[in-house]
């Protein structure tokens, strides 16, 4: 999912943000947020169509994402770089429990295979990602 590109740049939020600590605040921040969206998601998504719950949150989610790198690096004020990467970071909570809970809901009503593949792909998201990281830290010297 998509909360494995932020787990890939914590190191560079800790660079900008050195009096915070965003590998213990990041995870807070999009977590605590979407366990709750969760519950709302499953007491009023069957009023919203699968493709505004996955596709167009998938969509917000990437735009979230781009933004994300930017407000450390281009604001010179590191409290209201660290708020706006915040409130960032809890839209983006926001986004990924619809994306979650309505991956889920629609592989459940699938036959049991799907739900396997779903879970497989899950899997594969994290190691790919955790891969690509390792092998761009080996070819490109880190500037942090």
């Amino acid at each position: 999912m998509p909360w494995n590109a932020i787990l890939s740049t914590l190191d560079y939020f800790g660079f900008y943000l050195p009096s915070y600590n965003p590998g213990f605040i990041f995870p807070l921040a999009v977590n605590l947020l979407q366990l709750f969206m969760m519950f709302v998601v499953s007491i009023v998504g069957a009023k919203l169509s699968y493709n505004f719950k996955i596709g167009a949150m998938y969509l917000f989610t990437a735009g979230l994402v781009m933004i994300l790198p930017f407000w450390v690096y281009t604001l010179e004020n590191e409290e209201t770089a660290f708020a706006l990467t915040i409130v960032n970071l809890l839209m983006f909570g926001i986004c990924v429990a619809f994306i979650q809970a309505s991956g889920f809901a629609f592989s459940g009503s699938l036959p049991g295979k799907y739900i396997g593949v779903f879970m497989v792909g899950q899997g594969v998201s994290g190691v790919g990602m955790n891969l690509i990281r390792l092998i761009s830290l080996l070819i490109f010297e880190p500037q942090i």
